[in-house]
Order: C-alpha cells, then sequence, then structure tokens
C-alpha cells in the first residue's frame, strides 16, 4: 500500500467520525428541541457549540509544507473545572493538555516532540502550534532542543503505540469528559424546559467510538508519512518485525534504515552492533575489550558501522574495516545467519539445518528460534513447509510467516493455491509478457516463444504476487476453482469473432404459455444477456460453438404488466438413431429460480423439440456448427492459454475475466493502466533485455509506479 492510499484510508475515517458527530448533535438537538419547537436553531447552534469545543481540543491535525515535510499533531484534552465555584461541572471548559508531535522531512526523517500543558489556555497551545509549524516550513533541520516541549528519543514501542488510545478510565468518573457533555446537554434542555433522553451510557459509546476513530485515522496518517516497516508493526499489528525502529526514531533517512534492514537480512545477529542506542554493555565490552571503555568511546565503532552501511559498503567490507583496525575477534553469533541464537541449543545437525534453511531465516523473529535441541527438528520442519508453500505460492516468506502467526490453526489447500497462481501465470503474465514486448520493444518474431520461457521465471511471478496478501490469495484461488468451468469457458470464448454466429434450433417465437423465446446465436449477444441478467453466459460463446450447448432468452408478461425474464441452455446429444435434447439450466436475473411460466415454457419446448413438434434440420445444423468451428479455429493461435497473446483485445478480455480474483490494488486497473503500473512489469522489461540483448533499452518507456 502506498503513502497515499494510506492517508486516503485515514481521510476515510476522518469523514466517517465527523458523519457521527453531526448524527449524534442532531439527534440531541432533535430530543431537546421536540417539546421547544420554536427554539430548535438556538437549541442547535449551543450543541454545536459545545461538541465542537471538544473536537477543537481532540482532534488531530495534519499538517503540509510547500517541499513534502509533513506534520501529525496528536492532542489530548481533558477538562479545566471552575475551582471557584463549587459545582466544579459549572463553568468548565474543554482544554489541551498535551500534544505530541509527528514531524518528516521530504526525505522521510521523523522527528517526534511531546509537549505538556500545566496551566495552558488556549493562547499558550497557540504560541506552540505557530513555532512547530514554522519549524515545518522553515526549510532547516527540525530543532534537536525545542523551545516548547522536547524531543522524544527513547520511547519503547509500546509507549507509541499507546499514543494511539485513550485510557478506559477516560470515559468513566463522575467528573469525566462525557458526565460534562451530559450535564451540559441537561442544562441546555433544562433551559428550555425540555426533558433529555439521551443517557450516560450513549454519550460514553458516541465519545469513546468517535475518539477512536480520530486515533485510528491518526495511525494511518503517520504510515502515510513514513511508511516503514516499523510502524506498520506498531500501530497495524501487520509486519513480523520492527527492526527498525530505532533508527526511525533517531532520525535516519529512508535509504539508510534500508540499507541497514538490508544488512540484517544477511546478518540478523548484528542488531546489537548496529543500533544506535546502547544495548548491553556485557556485549560491547565483550566486542572491544578494551580498559579505557569510558562514556565518549562506547559509540565509536557502532556510529562507524552505521556510517559505512548508510554509505552503501557491504557488510563484509564494514566489519573487515571498523574491527580489523582494532584487532578484535568478532563473536561467531554476531556473524551466523540467525537471530544471535546460543550455540549451545543447536544439538548435532544445528548448523546444517540453518544452512539449509538460510533464504527463510530472516523471517523469523528471535523468539521463534529453538532453546533446545530436539526443538531444532520442529523449527526444521516449520522451515521445509514454509518453503514448500512459498514455492505453491510464490509469496514472499515474511508474508506467510506472519499469516502463520495470527491464522494457525487454517485449513488451507496450497496445492490448489499454486493452480491458481499458475492460471495468474497463463492469463495474465504470458500474455502481458507479449504486450510489452510487441508494444516497447518492438519484437515479433518468435515472441511467443520467448514470453513462455520468461512466463516460468520465478522471481518474475513473485513479483506479480506481491501484490496479494494470503488471505486475498486463498480466497481468490476458492472463488476461481468455485467457477472454474465457468472462467475457462470465457477465456475459450475470447477469440470468438463479435460477427461469428453459429445455428440455433429455431427462430423467435411464442409458447402456449405466453412466452417469448427468442435464440441468442452471437458472442456479442450473450454478453449482452449476461450484463442484463447478472450471470455467467456472457461467455459460452466456445460452449455453443464446440459442446453442443443453444442459449435462449425467455420473457413473460404477467396480468399487472410486469415482465419475468430468464437464460436458458439446451444441450443436444447424438446417439446413432437420434438427436435429443435436453434442458441443462434455465436462471433468472442473478441465477435465481426463474417464474413458473419460465420454467413450464422450457419443458414445454424440450418436450416438443424431441417429440419432433417443433422441427430441426439437424444435418444442416451440425454442418454449419462445424463451419462456425473452423472459423473459429482459424482465427485462433493454439498454446497453453488458449487464445492468441498477440492481440492486445484478446489479452484486455482475459484480464477482464481474471480480475475478480485479483486483490483491490490490480483489479482496479483497466489493463492499459496495468501494462504501466502493474509491479511486475519493471521485472518483465528487465527479462526481455536480458533475453534479446542486455544492452537494448525500450522504446517510448512509460514511467511505471
Amino acid at each position: 500500500m502506498s503513502n497515499q492510499l494510506y492517508k486516503n484510508k485515514a481521510t476515510r475515517i476522518y469523514q466517517n467520525a465527523n458523519a457521527k458527530l453531526n448524527a449524534f448533535i442532531k439527534r440531541a438537538a432533535n430530543d431537546i428541541s421536540e417539546d421547544a419547537p420554536n427554539h430548535a436553531a438556538a437549541v442547535r447552534e449551543a450543541i454545536e457549540a459545545l461538541f465542537n469545543s471538544w473536537a477543537d481540543t481532540t482532534k488531530p491535525q495534519r499538517h503540509i509544507s510547500v517541499d513534502g515535510a509533513e506534520m501529525l499533531v496528536l492532542p489530548y484534552s481533558d477538562l479545566k473545572f471552575d475551582k471557584k465555584n463549587n459545582d466544579k461541572k459549572q463553568n468548565a471548559r474543554y482544554r489541551t493538555s498535551s500534544v505530541r508531535l509527528f514531524m518528516t522531512t521530504p526525505l522521510q526523517q521523523l522527528s517526534m516532540y511531546r509537549v505538556n500543558f500545566i496551566n495552558s489556555g488556549k493562547v499558550a497551545l497557540d504560541n506552540v502550534m505557530d513555532y512547530y509549524i514554522e519549524a515545518l516550513n522553515s526549510g532547516e533541520d527540525f530543532p534537536t532542543m525545542p523551545r516548547f516541549g522536547k524531543r522524544i528519543f527513547d520511547y519503547n514501542h509500546l509507549e507509541v503505540k499507546n499514543m494511539f488510545a485513550y485510557r478506559p478510565d477516560r470515559y468513566q468518573g463522575k467528573i469525566g469528559p462525557s458526565a460534562y457533555i451530559l450535564s451540559q446537554l441537561k442544562t441546555i434542555a433544562n433551559k428550555y424546559g425540555t426533558a433529555l433522553s439521551i443517557t450516560r451510557h450513549d454519550v460514553n459509546e458516541f465519545m469513546q467510538d468517535v475518539e477512536n476513530m480520530w486515533l485510528n485515522a491518526a495511525s494511518y496518517d503517520v504510515i502515510g508519512m513514513l511508511n516503514r516497516d516499523a510502524f506498520h508493526a506498531i500501530l497495524r499489528n501487520s509486519e513480523p518485525s520492527y527492526r527498525d525502529y530505532q533508527w526511525a526514531l533517531a532520525g535516519a533517512n529512508a535509504a539508510a534504515i534500508d540499507r541497514r534492514i538490508g544488512a540484517f537480512q544477511t546478518y540478523p545477529g548484528l542488531t546489537p552492533i548496529f543500533s544506535q542506542k546502547y544495548v548491553s554493555e556485557w556485549d560491547y565490552n565483550y566486542l572491544r575489550r578494551t580498559k579505557d571503555f569510558s562514556e565518549d568511546t562506547k559509540y565509536k565503532t557502532q556510529q562507524a558501522l552505521n556510517q559505512m552501511i548508510d554509505d552503501g559498503a557491504s557488510v563484509p567490507i564494514a566489519l573487515k574495516t571498523i574491527f580489523a583496525a582494532e584487532a578484535i575477534n568478532i563473536p561467531k553469533k554476531y556473524l551466523a545467519p540467525y537471530h544471535g541464537a546460543n550455540d549451545q541449543y543447536f544439538g548435532k545437525d544445528g548448523l546444517k539445518l540453518l544452512t539449509d534453511n538460510l533464504e527463510v531465516l530472516p523471517s523469523f523473529n528471535r523468539d521463534e528460534y529453538p532453546t533446545y535441541p530436539d526443538a531444532w527438528v520442529k523449527f526444521d520442519a516449520r522451515c521445509k513447509h514454509l518453503k514448500y508453500k512459498e514455492d505453491q505460492t510464490k509469496l514472499p516468506f515474511n508474508t506467510l510467516l506472519q499469516h502463520e502467526r495470527t491464522a494457525p490453526k487454517a485449513e488451507i489447500d496450497w496445492e490448489q493455491v499454486g493452480d491458481f497462481v499458475k492460471a495468474l501465470r497463463r492469463s495474465i503474465i504470458l500474455p502481458t509478457i507479449v504486450q510489452i514486448a510487441k508494444q516497447t520493444y518492438n519484437l515479433s518474431e518468435d515472441v511467443l516463444s520467448l514470453a513462455s520461457k520468461i512466463s516460468h521465471d520465478k522471481t518474475l511471478v513473485r513479483s506479480f504476487m506481491q501484490a496479494f496478501t494470503v488471505p486475498q490469495a486463498v480466497n481468490g484461488s476458492k472463488n476461481w476453482h468455485d467457477r472454474l468451468a465457468t472462467i475457462n469457458a470465457r477465456l475459450k470464448s475470447i477469440a470468438v469473432q463479435s460477427s461469428l454466429s453459429w445455428p440455433t434450433l429455431c427462430e423467435s417465437f411464442d409458447t402456449p404459455q405466453g412466452v417469448n423465446v427468442r435464440p441468442l446465436t452471437t458472442k456479442v449477444e450473450l454478453q449482452e444477456e449476461g450484463n442484463k441478467m447478472n450471470h455467467c453466459v456472457g461467455g459460452y460463446a466456445s460452449n455453443c460453438i464446440f459442446d453442443r450447448a443453444h442459449i435462449f432468452h425467455l420473457s413473460y408478461t404477467d396480468d399487472k404488466g410486469q415482465i419475468h425474464h430468464s437464460t436458458l441452455q439446451l444441450v443436444d446429444s447424438k446417439t446413432d438413431k437420434k438427436v435429443t435434447v435436453t434442458n441443462r439450466q434455465n436462471k433468472a436475473q442473478s441465477n435465481k429460480k426463474p417464474h413458473k411460466k419460465n420454467a413450464d415454457a422450457a419443458d414445454w419446448f424440450v418436450e416438443n423439440l424431441n417429440n419432433g413438434k417443433i422441427p430441426v434440420d439437424w444435418t444442416a445444423l451440425f454442418a454449419k456448427r462445424d463451419e462456425v468451428a473452423a472459423m473459429y479455429k482459424a482465427n485462433l493461435m493454439i498454446n497453453e492459454i488458449g487464445f492468441d497473446p498477440e492481440q492486445e483485445n484478446y489479452c484486455a478480455e482475459a484480464y477482464d475475466i481474471m480480475r475478480d480474483f485479483l486483490p483491490p490494488a490490480l483489479a482496479r486497473m483497466d489493463y492499459t493502466t496495468f501494462l504501466n503500473r502493474a509491479p511486475c512489469v519493471e521485472y518483465i522489461e528487465k527479462a526481455i533485455q536480458d533475453a534479446i540483448n542486455p544492452k537494448i533499452q525500450p522504446q517510448n518507456k512509460a514511467l511505471h509506479i
């Protein structure tokens, strides 16, 4: 999901929260003014002022500078009571007691601040906001020691997560915000001499829902500002690790963080060394073995390593440069391809198991590694099963492992998912390769052979499947298998010319039941019928040409003038002596049961076809159908997908058929957009270049994002 999509999600949640707020204001106003209709406007105005005071001091705010720097403000409000009044709630007012600020530069470097107000009013808050908005728009580095508040360096991930949730006791107590809101509503009602039916429970539930929606939207805003694994893990519980959390909090830019993550993909055990925050004095002393260890020197090795990795040096070069210069032996655990698992837990075959499963190890959290010898057998089985699932689905290890953690008891037929992925390769990926080869590189000779070879590249299929989550792949597979016969028929029908017409059993006529029977004999007519009736007959052209199907539209007008429609499929079967017709299916709108008149008419139609009262020249019909089939085959390039992928309109139609099973990010694209923006396009272009000439450059290459 891109940064903008997360921001769009936040906007939708804010809009829903505002709708809920307006609905509650309307409910309260109607409740109070029901017995005082002449004062409805005044009541509404007073209630709006009450809730606006709460919203103005509680709702998160987002600010963006002209150069792309962003700031999210999380205000925390409470009630400031009038101590001079015996009734504390009388003349109480909402105030912002503290704020947390998330600020990102155009390079996605994060700075976090907290500001607490003791006896603050709106003037103090305005001064703070003016200061930070000025810092946001200045184009300079964000302040390390701000004039107001304090920069946050040391929050752990739970403290950050708790910023986006209120404590439950906020909605409890006799002088809490909801109690105050209710008392003010009662004051308004008393002023106009009316009763109030809204209860404390109603106000509690409403305020809790809206405030949670505001904070939920704010969490999406943060990810939209800083789309990193760390904040996915903390705020959305959707990623397997947050190893870049400290770097993000320390203000490292996105490119530098990605290089460090790349280092840990190879050497996960290096986490304590590379961390900007001092983790363990024992580890550090073990590394340096120096007698003059001091506060001034303890970070030097860490900072040097960080700087080299940030500048793009490989991990082995960085280690050799830093540690060889100090003649220090690095403990083996820091160079092992696992998260610092202790050697004593290996058992006899531990190292071999790690080596065999090297590619999946960075996806595991440290606490998932075995802590006693026998556990390595189960761990090895888990790794092998993970590799099997990846081989079937081509989904990333991290994605599969996270699904395994969240749904450990899910029963999934991974081979069926694998069949679905193969179908996507045949019907979408392979045709896309052909179209890019033709349009971008002007290839024409042997393009199908080239495309078939490239389409079997596992890395290419993986790049396409990155758009899927595990549930999306599993659900897409299930829906595809459920509709497999229909989908295959529709794919085979792609190459049928719109003007190609197959023979019919009879012309249009009316049955004794008063039902009009109209034959459908072209691909266009079937597609129109499918769109009108909301079912799958639009893909039945190949059934009519090759599988002896006959499709009719039935319509009956009842005494009230209402028209009842259905679609009838008949199938003929030939024996040595005669041809018989059977009723395969008769479906009304959205595959519902047809009207009784339509059902009776279908039975009458079949009966009279089979007894000869409706005559059919079967010899002429079979000859004409064979002629149509020959014309269809002449227009079809026989290959593994069943249609000619050199025809862009065929590829677009196949894509439209399969998009029902794609994740929303892909399903929303039309085929032209898909050819330019699909996640696999960039890899396809590289694969074509490598296959034909490494130096070839694409012509009129579009920008892929």
